[in-house]
């Protein structure tokens, strides 16, 4: 038996002794055998079991080392982890030995599936912190994540009897939740103008892949959310703070509650850090010299902002804060939309937070004082033979943190943080050219790219274990913590007996995915048919209308004999829509609608089939990706940031049908476009045709499309009517879905017929080489990568474990 890293006790990656953990375990929590657990038993045990013997046996070791170095905190309203459990024993390596112990129990561990998702983020946002904080923890690099520690999470979906989204509280911890530990002794006090809240952390220890295992000094990188309690003096509105995720904002209410949770987990979070840090330095003079603060997105703004506060509050000059926080501070823009950069009217946030507005009115100023001091920010005029300048204040007000009753937050991010990155290629440029574009002018060196990631041991070795033990018996195990190395795989692309094990594949996990929706949604799936999937949130710039347009379009043309030959799929898309977004619950009851229309049709059977999938999570997704054919990435132009999902698919073998947005962009630069299924309309089109597009002459040309709007006008088939959907369409199609639904549906047959030919030729290299190809060229879209560039090139920031052995 090996020597131990546990400080004496046994190996626990021997059987027996983990065994003799497991049923001790079980007697003391629950006093039963080990045969006779539920679920989240068995949940609980093995955060038990992990947390003591491979987590928290070196988590002060690491936190001490932390101390000693300087650390990256990474601010996110979301941390969507999915179901801890899992991923946590296949980074311990106890996967299959603890699968062996409990199965010999006559328990499969695969029922931890019935277990609830930590629902503490809805999309790609959340899940990218998710993998950012794995990638941290495997790699090395000292990273907090810090965020707020949800009561419920954003909903569950579910649909009344007529297919419209209805929003159920998701209490994900109603039967407890055994990863997280509240560490009361750190609680501290967060202050606004009319009540108080106690902060209370709830701290995750995320651990990297493999490192318990090979001796490394610090295993444990700690995930800290925020949890609000009630105190003498705490109003009640104020304790639905840490309640759930994206409260509604369409009241004054419900935007005070939304920036009450900013400044919570803000506040607390940098109250915490300044504890620390005086803590272990006696001083605070330093505190830019230890720590970088990642905002990702505007939610977390507010914490530059707090930071300056107390700095203040601890005796230094507001010029002597303002400096140290632009040392400090870093801003990740996740959209191109202005609309969604956050905005607060002042009456709310000055009444609520008088003394943050004070901070905001000094940079103000000190921003204002920094233009009017610089040439182009000036007029000239001779007066009295003298050359005179004068403010130019129309220009100055395009920067001014606030303007007419409402704060800007992104410009308080970009003026405030020394960095400014996109997560994509094209979307880095945008915000240059376009959203960011006045402070890009100002501050050209502040701005780079950061592409997202995903971290392949979830979205891979987790997910699709088949194709994760294909890629071993080529590779070993390499690929795991390198992705990269997948590409030496290219030797094998001709190779046909490799392409038809890389099919056999990607069949079994059809068939998973199949039997999962059957399980979840009674709808029995085809594994031998395409299965074409778009599952990401519901809006109108994802174009999800789209998707379901190009189903009726297909559907009718089958109908009708103009469509002959097409290989049978299944229509998969799944995803929420925010509870005060009407177009895009109208949506989803559409095609909820569509997917009635086309199942119930007899002539349809063989042909096509389609499925909305219910209360998609990270979980529904780990199915997903794996079983996925195609991967439907179909945003106009322009209006994707990047997307994550379109990686994890690329991963898993799933050809991109999409639109040249976002980061498929890079994907086809790595995989190669005719690996892909490129159509619609580049960001270079729309800008030349947005000035002189004509609609009514573009659908006067294609009335084929305006007669498929039937169906939504309640003519043909469908049970109800959207006007709504019509009409914007018709008089506002500014996503463009008109425009490039053609060339949509002709590269949507153009795969099926690519499909189709190899299922009747069995030559591998119609479709598979191509799916073979996005798994293999994948590596430089690891989650690893990103943060190795964030810690190298934007934080600096060092490794801080070594290896005892």
């Amino acid at each position: 038996m090996r020597k131990n890293i546990l400080k004496g006790e046994v190996d626990m990656y021997d059987k027996v002794s983990l065994k003799r953990m497991y049923t001790e375990t079980v007697r003391n929590l629950f006093g039963k055998e080990i045969s006779m657990l539920n679920p989240y038993e068995l949940n609980a045990v093995i955060a038990h079991v992990i947390k003591s013997k491979v987590i928290l046996s070196n988590f002060e070791n690491s936190m001490d080392l932390y101390s000693k170095e300087k650390i990256a905190i990474y601010f996110s309203i979301e941390f969507l982890m999915g179901r801890i459990v899992l991923d946590a024993l296949t980074n311990a390596g106890l996967r299959k030995l603890t699968a062996k112990i409990f199965l010999e129990e006559g328990i499969d561990i695969n029922c931890l599936e019935d277990v609830d998702d930590t629902a503490l983020g809805n999309g790609g946002l959340g899940r990218l912190a998710a993998c950012f904080v794995e990638s941290a923890a495997t790699l090395g690099y000292p990273v907090y994540g810090a965020g707020l520690y949800y009561k419920y999470g954003l909903f569950k979906q579910t649909f009344d009897k007529n297919g419209n989204q209805v929003e159920v509280k998701d209490d994900w911890t109603s039967h407890g939740e055994p990863w997280f530990e509240p560490h009361h002794e750190d609680s501290v006090i967060v202050e606004y103008q009319d009540t108080k809240v106690k902060a209370v952390p709830y701290i995750l220890p995320i651990i990297g892949y493999n490192t318990s295992r090979e001796n490394y000094t610090a295993n444990a990188f700690p995930l800290t959310l925020w949890k609000a309690e009630g105190i003498l003096g705490t109003n009640e509105s104020a304790l639905k703070i840490s309640d759930v995720l994206y409260p509604k904002d369409d009241t004054d209410e419900g935007k005070k509650l939304r920036l009450r949770q900013e400044y919570f987990f803000s506040s607390a979070m940098m109250q915490y850090i300044f504890k620390k840090h005086y803590a272990k330095h006696g001083t605070l003079d330093n505190i830019d010299e230890y720590y970088v603060f990642q905002m990702n997105d505007t939610h977390p703004v507010v914490a530059c902002l707090e930071f300056i506060r107390l700095l203040k509050n601890a005796g230094y000059t507001f010029e002597q804060a303002f400096a140290k926080a632009k040392k400090c501070f870093a801003y990740t823009n996740h959209t191109i939309m202005s609309e969604a950069l956050e905005k607060w009217p002042i009456i709310i946030f000055k009444d609520m937070l008088p003394n943050i507005f004070k901070i905001i009115e000094e940079i103000n100023q000190t921003l204002i004082n920094e233009l009017i001091g610089k040439p182009e920010f000036n007029f000239t005029s001779i007066v009295d033979g003298k050359l005179q300048y004068f403010p130019n204040w129309e220009k100055v007000r395009e920067y001014e943190m606030f303007s007419y009753g409402v704060i800007h937050m992104a410009n308080i991010a970009s003026y405030v943080s020394f960095r400014i990155n996109g997560v994509a290629e094209i979307h880095s440029g945008i915000i240059r050219r376009e959203t960011l574009n006045k402070w890009y002018v100002l501050y050209p060196d502040k701005f780079i790219n950061k592409t997202n990631g995903i971290t392949q041991r979830r979205w891979l070795k987790l997910a699709n274990y088949e194709l994760a033990n294909f890629l071993d018996s080529y590779l070993g195990k390499s690929w795991t913590t390198n992705l990269s190395r997948l590409e030496s795989m290219e030797r094998y692309k001709n190779d046909q007996e490799v392409l038809a094990r890389f099919a056999k594949v990607k069949m079994t996990a059809k068939e998973n995915l199949a039997r999962y929706i059957y399980a979840k949604e009674g709808i029995k799936i085809d594994p031998t048919s395409i299965i074409d999937c778009q599952v990401k949130r519901i809006h109108e710039y994802k174009r999800q209308l789209m998707n379901a347009l190009r189903i009726l379009y297909i559907y009718d043309g089958i109908k009708k004999g103009t469509i002959n030959d097409f290989y049978n799929t299944t229509f998969i898309i799944g995803g929420k829509a925010a509870a005060g977004y009407a177009a895009a619950k109208q949506i989803i009851s559409l095609i909820k609608d569509i997917e009635e229309l086309v199942n119930n049709d007899p002539e349809m059977q063989g042909k096509m089939k389609v499925v909305f999938l219910t209360n998609f999570n990270v979980s529904y997704a780990e199915k997903v990706y794996a079983g996925a054919n195609f991967s439907e990435q179909i945003s106009t132009a322009g209006t994707e940031a990047s997307g994550t999902g379109n990686m994890k698919f690329m991963l898993n073998g799933a050809p991109t049908i999409g639109t040249l947005d976002g980061a498929n962009i890079e994907i086809v630069e790595e995989a190669g476009t005719k690996n892909n299924y490129i159509f619609g309309a580049t960001v270079e089109e729309l800008t030349r045709i947005k000035a002189i597009y004509n609609h009514h002459s573009f659908l006067e040309a294609n009335k084929d499309l305006v007669e498929l709007l039937s169906y939504l006008k309640g003519e043909r088939g469908l049970k109800r009517t959207y006007w709504d959907l019509v009409n914007t369409l018709l008089y506002d199609d500014r996503y463009f879905v008109m425009y490039d639904l053609k060339s949509y549906v002709a590269i949507t047959l153009k795969a099926n017929t690519d499909y189709a030919n190899e299922q009747r030729t069995k030559d591998y290299t119609c479709y598979t080489r191509k799916a073979f190809k996005n798994t293999i060229h994948a590596g430089k879209f690891s989650s690893d990568r990103t943060i190795k560039e964030y810690a190298t090139e934007v934080w600096h920031v060092k490794k801080v474990r070594t290896k005892t052995n």
